[in-house]
C-alpha cells in the first residue's frame, strides 16, 4: 500500500479550518448564528455531521465572505485586516483551479 500524501489532503483541512473559525463566530452571536441555520435548513445538532461534507464547508466559507459584519468579527477573533481575511478565504473556498471574483465577497477597499 502507498503512503498518502499530506499535501492531497491540505485543503480540505485549511477548508475545514476556516469553516470552524465561521462557526466559532456564529456561535458567540445568537442572532447571527440563528439566521445562518435557518438559511441552511440545518439545525445546530447536525452541523458536527455535515461538517463532514466538502459541499457544506464551501457553503459555509461562502456565506462568510458575503456577510461584512461576520467578515469583521472572524478578522478581529483571527487577529487579521478583515481584507487578508477575505482574500484567504477567496483562495481556501475557490473551487479547484478556479478562483473566487472579487466582486463575490466583500471587500473594503
Amino acid at each position: 500500500m502507498g503512503h498518502r500524501s499530506g499535501k492531497s489532503r491540505e485543503p480540505h483541512f485549511r477548508l475545514q479550518n476556516a469553516c470552524a473559525l465561521v462557526l466559532a463566530t456564529l456561535a458567540d452571536s445568537p442572532e447571527s448564528l440563528e439566521r445562518f441555520l435557518a438559511l441552511s435548513g440545518l439545525d445546530a445538532g447536525h452541523l458536527r455531521a455535515a461538517s463532514q461534507d466538502p459541499a457544506f464547508l464551501q457553503g459555509v466559507v461562502d456565506y462568510a465572505v458575503k456577510d461584512e459584519a461576520l467578515l469583521r468579527e472572524m478578522a478581529a477573533r483571527a487577529g487579521m485586516a478583515p481584507e487578508r481575511l477575505a482574500g484567504e478565504l477567496m483562495h481556501i473556498g475557490a473551487p479547484q483551479g478556479e478562483a473566487l471574483e472579487e466582486h463575490d465577497v466583500w471587500i473594503d477597499p
